[in-house]
């Protein structure tokens, strides 16, 4: 039974359960469409945590860093950031692919206002001890990152909890120094490819000549080839995305 509350009590009430006496307290808050709300919260003990409680929810309504509550999991915010994002297909499609093998089996469930640094800490270790580079282990946290930031300039957190985290480093995460083949080797390999895979010379040849990238290199058409000329002109890249091989480039 909610008894009377008292002038100098402010936002505390009481009430009955079967485990005893518990305190609530009620405050306006925003409530994210730009008006304001009441808000209620209960479970309290005693009525000093309670007031602690009225406190603290008042000063971050004071600060603007009060955020409602919610029942939004991890994986069902970044399933909605994921659905928003207007960024190029490919890098749209490595995100998802980081979310759903690395983000997701691990945190996925844990609500989004209960997401800790420490939380993305130990995510970090189980994702590098189970194998996964230092510099994909990087690309993660740089998605929650991401993901993260936009949830505080929308309301949703008070604060980045990756921004207190600690992933690897860039320079961990930097990758070894490329080792390319000398022109000795790409003429012996050029000789091989030109007898024992004819078909495939001609790719060789302009990758190795050029310089272009693989997917610029599979895009190329014949309208891209002047043989007077003897230019090729770079016009179009093709790429996989979510595991569908594209749709032949060539005329």
């Amino acid at each position: 039974m909610t008894r009377r509350r008292q002038a100098n009590e402010g936002g505390i009430s009481s009430y009955s359960t079967k485990g005893g006496t518990r305190y609530r307290i009620d405050f306006t808050a925003p409530d994210g469409n730009g008006g304001a709300a009441r808000q209620t919260k209960g479970g309290f003990l005693t009525r000093e945590a309670a007031g602690d409680a009225l406190l603290d929810a008042r000063a971050k309504v004071k600060a603007g860093t009060h955020v409602r509550p919610t029942k939004v999991t991890v994986a069902g915010y970044m399933g909605e950031w994921l659905g928003g994002l207007r960024l190029r297909d490919t890098t749209v499609a490595l995100y998802r692919r980081l979310n759903r093998l690395h983000v997701e089996p691990h945190i996925g469930s844990v609500r989004l206002d209960l997401l800790t640094p420490e939380m993305l800490d130990r995510l970090y270790g189980t994702l590098e001890r189970g194998g996964l580079s230092l510099s994909t282990s990087r690309k993660v946290h740089t998605l929650i990152y991401g993901a993260l930031s936009r949830a505080v300039s929308s309301g949703r957190l008070p604060m980045n909890p990756a921004a207190k985290a600690n992933p690897p480093s860039a320079v961990e995460a930097a990758p070894a120094e490329m080792k390319v083949w000398t022109p000795q080797q790409i003429g012996s390999f050029l000789r091989w490819a030109k007898e024992s895979r004819p078909e495939w010379y001609p790719m060789w040849h302009v990758l190795f000549a050029t310089g272009v990238r693989r997917g610029e290199l599979v895009g190329l058409r014949w309208s891209d080839v002047d043989l007077a000329r003897q230019t090729i002109t770079v016009r179009r890249s093709v790429s996989i995305i979510s595991g569908k091989a594209p749709e032949p480039a060539g005329s």
